[in-house]
Order: C-alpha cells, then structure tokens, then sequence
C-alpha cells in the first residue's frame, strides 16, 4: 500500500470517529504552570453554545422537515397502519361547547390527555378483530418496508463511499497553488475537507434518512409484538 493511500486512510478513520464513541483517542493531558491556574479556575459556561448559530439554525429547521416529508412519503403503509391504531385505542378531543373534534393544523386530531399530559389509552378495550386486522396489516406491509428501508440504506452507503472517493482525491491532488512549498499532511487534509464538504454533507443527510427509516421499521415490529404477546387469554 502506498504512503499517501495510508495517510489518506489514517484520515479518513480519524474523520469518522463519533464525539461520543468510546474507543475515540484519549483528551490530551494538560499540566499548566502554576502562574497560569488562576485563570482556569472557572469553566467557560456563559460562553458555551447551546444551539445553532446564524442562518445554521433555520437550515437545521429545513433539512429536518425535508427528511420527515421524504419518510412520510416513502413509509405511508406505516403511517397509516399507525393512525389506525391510534384511531382504536385513543379518544379524539373535542370542544366542550361545540362538540366538535380538534384537530391539529395537518388535519390530525388532538387526544384526550391524562393528568400526567400523555394520550388516554385504552388497550384492553381493543378488539380482538381490530387487533388481528392491525396484526396482519403490519405483517403483509413489512416485506416492502423492510425493502424501502434497505434502498435508504443503500443510498447512505452510495453517499458516503461518493464523499470518500471525493476526499481521497482532494487529498492527493492538492493543486500547486493552494500552498506554496511541499505540503503537509495538514494542508492535504483541509483541502480535502473543503473540496469534498457538499458531498460530506450530503452523505450525512443520507444517513439521517437511514436511520429514521429504521426507526419507523423496528417500531411498527415491537407494535406488532406488543399485540401478539398481549392477546387476551
């Protein structure tokens, strides 16, 4: 293997070491003069960030909302089977004066609420007919669901190996005019990261798409273990 194909590989395993895995490097030690521990006696919190900054916020706002149409969109069978079971074993609100069910501004109706703010349930009074047809309804959806949810898999894995691909190439091509001298590892590797960023990110919108979809397949699943295991006797 080349020298320049293991730093590039060395990187790469760097860059994609989550901030909270536990096998991530070790912080560095720190043993500062004793004249200089005067200024370290209090931590930085007043000036810590808790949210987005600038415009990051809003586009944050607009990529989840994209991500939630799209899951919407692609998992409608388990959207539905979910509001049918919702319709069965929850009380819709309804105005005290009117009557009139509330709904919320997409059209779903609110739920009475318990003290503790939760929907009021009740599955004990679930139909043994209604509980077969949810059963089945989930069972004959999960083959494609579960195929909907690999094709979103599939395309995290074809964005990342896109954005790897992208790197590498920044990083072993860094043009003559970005720096002036032999370039360092550093300047390989930031080049890399800018000229690959759009693809970057991309990648990780990918894998946002994939991982909710997961969600929504492992929670229809324990929905349909949850009613087969509590079958009245």
């Amino acid at each position: 293997m080349s020298t320049a194909q293991e730093q590039i590989e060395r990187v790469m395993e760097k860059s994609d070491i989550p901030a909270d895995d536990a096998t991530a490097e070790e912080p560095a030690s720190s043993d500062p003069h004793p004249d200089r521990t005067h200024e370290m006696t209090r931590a930085g919190f007043s000036r810590m960030r808790t949210g987005w900054a600038g415009d990051d916020a809003r586009m944050i706002a607009e990529l989840e909302a994209l991500s939630d149409k799209i899951i919407r969109s692609r998992f409608a069978a388990a959207f539905a089977i979910m509001e049918q079971v919702r319709y069965r074993v929850r009380v819709p609100a309804a105005d005290r004066q009117t009557g009139q069910v509330l709904t919320y501004e997409d059209g779903t109706p609110q739920w009475e609420k318990d003290e503790w703010g939760l929907p009021v349930e009740d599955w004990a009074g679930l139909r043994d007919s209604d509980r077969l047809n949810l059963i089945g309804m989930i069972h004959t959806h999960m083959f494609e669901l579960e195929l909907i949810k690999s094709g979103l898999w599939a395309e995290a894995m074809y964005a990342k190996g896109e954005w790897e691909e992208i790197f590498s190439r920044g990083y072993t091509a860094l043009p003559d005019h970005v720096v002036s001298g032999k370039p360092t590892i550093e300047d390989r590797t930031h080049y890399a990261q800018r000229n690959a960023a759009q693809e970057r990110y991309f990648a990780l919108f990918k894998s946002s798409l994939s991982r909710k979809a997961d969600g929504v397949v492992r929670t229809l699943a324990g929905l349909q273990r949850f009613m087969e295991n509590t079958w009245p006797k």
